[in-house]
This record gives structure tokens, C-alpha cells and sequence, in this order.
């Protein structure tokens, strides 16, 4: 990078991996949807030294997962440079969300904008991180308007129409699984049904067609890790979805 200062503002839709089933082994489908929330981030970087300067604001959960963001990202790309998050505004019902908000204007600011190269790069660090694929998956909200289905090592395929829902976090659990897997390939179809039955539902615009598609991925998160969801209405219903470091968090959802 240059030698001067740059200052940096993003404003990004918040998004949640709505449908994704981790199973060890396997690459299973994300699909990612925006949320009604906005998050807006302003960065400053200096091209000296390798200090990263976080505002008090950003989820406590979240910061040493970005911290170690940013030391590899160093170490990957072998420059120095100092980041500070001037500003971190906004509300993110999804909590890692904002470790990729914050990690995406990081990366932006440092290398002068933000694609879809840029984002594939960024997921080999979290991947270096051990960070699953519906973490991975969000890195794309940032030059996504719709909902879309990413899959590790292979394209981005995005929905026709927009469609946005209304979420809130009700439980964070530990995401440990039951058992080992007996019907791994079974069950791996299975979760990638419930993807692509829910981007087709989508067609339909209305969160109601969805609702399968959830109730499949649900009871699968039920068979192998043991989660437990309150029940289903029309107006609203419930997605378990990955967090940072073991854990798994239950998601309500709603129309907006």
C-alpha cells in the first residue's frame, strides 16, 4: 500500500446463513439471506507498524476472533501497516456478523476496495482460523444485494428476486455433536435438499415457503447435535446457525 493515511467508510446489510447443516468431512451449501439490519464501519490505516485498534462497542466475542483476523492477514500478506476502527454503528442480531463486517472493512482498507477476489482471499484466513463455512459464506453480503447460495471452493449463485427477513438471537449453545455420523452421505444430501428447496422457495417471496426447508435443516441440527427449537408458526419461525468458536446460535425469524 501507499505511503499515506486512508480512510475508509462501509455501510453494509447485516446477513444471516439462514440454512446450513455443518457435518464433519463434507462442504455442505450455505444459504445466506440479508436481515433488516444496518452496520456501518469507518476504518483509518497507517502504513507503519501492526496495531489493530478496536472500538468499545464491537461484541466482546468478537474482537479477539477479529484480532486474530488481522495478525494473519499480516502474516499472509507480509506488509505492515495499523488499522483503527474509527466507528462501528449499527445493530447485528447475528453476532458474527460482525467479525465479518469489521474484518471485510479491514480488508478493503488495505487493499483499495472490495471483490469478489478480495472476499475468496479473505476466506482462506478464516479458514486458517478454523472458522466454518456459514462464517465464510457471509464474507459475500458485502457485494451481494440478494439472497444467494455460496459453497466452499465452488461459485456464488444468486437468487432472482430480493428478500429480506427480520431476526433476533434467542439462545447461544455449544456446538457439540451427539455422535459420530453413521449416514454421513444420506445426511449430507439431505442438508443440501433443504438448501436448494429453500432457494426455491424464495422465488415465492414469502417466508412461509421457507418453512419446510427450515424444518428439514432443524431437525437435522436436532439428530446430530441435539438442538432443541420452540415451535413453528406462520408468522414466524426459528433457524439454529453457526457462531464463532463452538458455538451454535437459535435465530428467530420473521417477515420484516
Amino acid at each position: 500500500m501507499s505511503g499515506e493515511v486512508v480512510r475508509v467508510k462501509y455501510e453494509f446489510t447485516e446477513h444471516a446463513p439462514l440454512i446450513h447443516v455443518p457435518i464433519p468431512g463434507r462442504r455442505n451449501p450455505v444459504l445466506v439471506v440479508p436481515t433488516t439490519n444496518e452496520v456501518r464501519v469507518e476504518a483509518k490505516v497507517v502504513p507503519e507498524g501492526r496495531f489493530l485498534k478496536l472500538p468499545a462497542n464491537i461484541p466482546r466475542e468478537v474482537v479477539e476472533a477479529i484480532t486474530n483476523f488481522y495478525s494473519k492477514l499480516l502474516e499472509e500478506v507480509g506488509i505492515s501497516a495499523s488499522v483503527e476502527i474509527t466507528a462501528y454503528a449499527g445493530n447485528t442480531a447475528y453476532t458474527p456478523y460482525a467479525y465479518v463486517a469489521v474484518t471485510n472493512a479491514v480488508v478493503g482498507a488495505l487493499s483499495g476496495g472490495i471483490d469478489e477476489e478480495i472476499l475468496w482471499a479473505a476466506t482462506t484466513v478464516d479458514s486458517a482460523l478454523g472458522m466454518g463455512d456459514s462464517v465464510k459464506a457471509l464474507r459475500f453480503s458485502a457485494i451481494k444485494s440478494r439472497p444467494y447460495v455460496w459453497r466452499s471452493g465452488e461459485g456464488i449463485v444468486e437468487a432472482s428476486r430480493e428478500f429480506t427477513v427480520a431476526i433476533n438471537t434467542v439462545a447461544v449453545r455449544d456446538l457439540s455433536m451427539l455422535d459420530e455420523p453413521v449416514e454421513v452421505n444420506t445426511l449430507t444430501h439431505l442438508a443440501g435438499m433443504a438448501v436448494v428447496t429453500a432457494f426455491r422457495a424464495l422465488e415465492e417471496g414469502t417466508l412461509h415457503g421457507l418453512i419446510p426447508a427450515l424444518r428439514l435443516a432443524n431437525a437435522l441440527w436436532h439428530a446430530l447435535y441435539g438442538m432443541e427449537l420452540p415451535a413453528t408458526t406462520r408468522e414466524e419461525t426459528h433457524a439454529v446457525v453457526e457462531g464463532l468458536r463452538g458455538k451454535a446460535i437459535v435465530l428467530r425469524v420473521r417477515s420484516p
